[in-house]
């Protein structure tokens, strides 16, 4: 929960869908995977706009392939939102996610054109309806089990 917190992983990432379920009583702080009560009692968000979690690590070199990462992300993210919004599909089971957050970590080269190439998809509309992708740096002990 820290980690998420920290990093500012909350609902208010998927702007677009933010119908978000979940009743906060004004002392909750809410991830966008857990909830932590004003008895710093942290628990698994189970409403409907909980969501997945990918993440990855890159040196941001040219013997990884970006564009593939993002052709199928923009992929995903159509068939959430194809699923989920045209055909007015709920979320039956708490172990559905409608949402999808994927974070890249790590430093070099090629990092700002991922992130260029990022915010085009998301400018045209392609990415960032269901699926977000961060990039991020994080020290070593930072990194979930």
């Amino acid at each position: 929960h820290s980690l998420l917190s920290k990093l500012g992983f909350t609902d208010e990432l998927f702007n677009n869908y933010s119908n978000v379920e979940y009743s906060n009583t004004g002392n909750d702080e809410v991830t966008i995977q857990t909830v932590l009560d004003s008895n710093q009692f942290t628990t698994r968000r189970v409403d409907s706009q909980r969501t997945a979690l990918l993440m990855s690590s890159t040196s941001w070199t040219a013997d990884e392939d970006f564009g593939m990462l993002l052709e199928a992300l923009v992929q995903l993210d159509s068939l959430l939102v194809t699923y989920f919004d045209a055909n007015h599909h709920s979320i039956e089971s708490n172990a559905t996610f409608s949402r999808v957050l994927v974070v890249v970590t790590g430093k070099g080269p090629l990092k700002e054109r991922f992130e260029m190439d990022m915010r085009a998809l998301v400018s045209s509309g392609r990415l960032g309806r269901r699926v977000v992708v961060k990039t991020v740096w994080l020290e070593p002990q930072e990194y979930p089990l």
